[in-house]
């Protein structure tokens, strides 16, 4: 089940949606060809979660965007819950789909991270 937080406006203005779609096409991209690590990263993170977290635990994904490598590094952990936070609705509404993929309950929220954190009480295990 994926629970949806909105705090923040959603942009819908056409114009605004285009250059989101323009510009993220440009970062897959940058994730796809790991022009900045993120691949490389995400390897990394599955290595720990998958060698070194040994019980059950909550993952919280700060700028998860569409969260795609986040879920492939997920997969076949101990995850049970996944909290994503991201500004960007767009990036959300495909995050929503990726998130399918995880066998444990979600949480995507709308919400610049800084002020996420700030108001945050419950815990994370993996951030």
């Amino acid at each position: 089940m994926v629970n949806i937080l909105r705090h923040a406006s959603p942009v819908v203005d056409e114009q605004a949606m285009e250059a989101f779609r323009h510009q993220w096409q440009i970062y897959s991209k940058v994730v796809d060809n790991d022009y900045l690590s993120h691949q490389a990263v995400h390897a990394v993170l599955r290595r720990e979660l998958v060698t070194d977290v040994i019980r059950p635990f909550r993952f919280l994904d700060l700028a998860c965007g569409d969260a795609r490598l986040t879920v492939a590094a997920l997969q076949g952990t101990r995850v049970i819950h996944y909290h994503g936070i991201d500004l960007s609705a767009p990036a959300l509404a495909m995050a929503r789909r990726t998130v399918k993929a995880l066998a444990c309950s979600v949480e995507l929220e709308q919400e610049d991270f800084v002020s996420a954190m700030r108001a945050r009480r419950e815990p994370a295990d993996v951030v």
